[in-house]
């Protein structure tokens, strides 16, 4: 259920649409604004996103195995290659999930508990193998990412310059998964790379040249 509220630093009208979602990047001002039981907390202006010619922006729509999501909210990193997105989504079934945007390449994934042991870090190197609920990956990438900053509703507190350690790992067919250290312990996201026209998108940025 959405939850309107008044940004406590300059007024504007902003609007939880996921109940999951604790942290908003006022739409007007970029006050990070944390949700707290019924009230709202102001945490400080959040720094200023780099220009990165995504198309894609809050309020987007679009179909993943015939479930229609929004994206709600962002997260942008910088690595070592340049910049990647992490599109918060809301699924009309209620799911959260994420979009992942880098180099052109998207991939779709959800948090996901596992049974197995997440290996450290500082031990992952490209082409190991990880089990992940009995499935083998394999590591394709290791990165130690930036928090450049984040807008919209998010489901937990962020801020400009937190180091963003992760790892992507791929599977059979098109099975993808990525292994998330800012948290201790690690968080799992686990989905598939997705096509741009298979998700039907709606809402798009407008791009000279497209």
């Amino acid at each position: 259920m959405s939850r309107s509220f008044a940004c406590p630093t300059c007024g504007g009208p902003n609007t939880f649409q996921s109940s999951i979602s604790i942290l908003a990047v006022c739409a007007y001002c970029r006050s990070t604004i944390l949700r707290k039981d019924l009230d709202v907390e102001n945490l400080g202006r959040m720094a200023e996103l780099q220009l990165d010619g995504s198309p894609f922006q809050l309020g987007v729509q679009g179909w993943y195995e015939s479930v229609h999501f929004t994206t709600v909210g962002r997260i942008q990193l910088r690595y070592e290659h340049g910049l990647w997105n992490e599109w918060h989504l809301l699924f009309d079934d209620a799911r959260s999930g994420w979009l992942g945007e880098a180099q052109g390449t998207l991939a779709v994934s959800f948090a996901t508990p596992v049974a197995e042991p997440v290996p450290p870090f500082d031990a992952l190197k490209p082409g190991q193998q990880v089990v992940l609920n009995r499935r083998a990956f394999r590591v394709t990438d290791v990165e130690r990412g930036l928090c450049v900053a984040g807008e919209g509703e998010l489901p937990f507190v962020i801020g400009g310059g937190y180091d963003a350690p992760v790892a992507d790992l791929t599977g059979a067919g098109a099975a993808f998964a990525t292994l998330d250290y800012s948290e201790d312990p690690p968080i799992v996201f686990v989905g598939a790379y997705v096509e741009f026209d298979d998700l039907r998108l709606s809402g798009l940025r407008q791009i000279d040249g497209w």
